[in-house]
């Protein structure tokens, strides 16, 4: 291997590393946001209220809303994830987050992980 490859190799290891929020929570949030929103709807089905569309016209827009939702939370999720996962790391930065809550809030787009006030 030649040195030219092991520093390319070695600055690109480094330079994932140390903004390691800024790159994985985008994609964590991504691919994991949308999986749990669906679970909240779902364990929310049953608070239906008067004013809601009827059960037969939801099952014939299912199949149009689901899959633009779907893309609505992963966009929603990557592009939250940008800025949450940078003030995480400037809050590790900072002392003002834990290793603890960055792994809580791994795939929640708009939560950090900033210590909570004593």
């Amino acid at each position: 291997m030649s040195r030219g490859l092991l520093l390319v190799s070695l600055l690109l290891s480094v330079s994932i590393a140390i903004p390691g929020c800024t790159i994985v929570k985008p994609i964590a949030c991504a691919l994991g946001y949308p999986p749990l929103e669906v679970g909240r709807r779902i364990e929310k089905a049953s608070d239906r209220e008067y004013d809601d569309l009827p059960a037969p016209v939801l099952w014939v827009a299912f199949p149009i809303l689901f899959p633009l939702n779907y893309v609505y939370w992963t966009a929603h999720g990557a592009v939250s994830g940008v800025f949450s996962g940078f003030a995480n790391d400037l809050n590790l930065i900072t002392g003002n987050g834990t290793l603890d809550r960055t792994w809580e809030t791994m795939f929640q787009p708009q939560k950090t992980n900033a210590k909570p006030e004593e």
